[in-house]
């Protein structure tokens, strides 16, 4: 039942595609709740963010 379905809530940074879950490309950053399909997706390159730099990435929630 529903009441017993576990809930959760992920921010995911993802560097792979996965077109099973309706990932948009390589570089996104994911919001699911309760799937691994995510809601809303943002793409980090178009902040000049590369996933996969390398590069440390501070993030935070608003």
């Amino acid at each position: 039942s529903q009441l017993t379905k576990n809930k959760f809530v992920v921010v995911e940074f993802d560097t792979r595609v996965d077109f099973h879950f309706s990932d948009p490309n390589e570089n996104h950053i994911g919001f699911d709740i309760d799937s691994l399909i995510s809601i809303k997706t943002a793409d980090p390159l178009s902040q000049g963010i590369d996933l996969k730099s390398g590069e440390q990435i501070t993030a935070w929630r608003r």
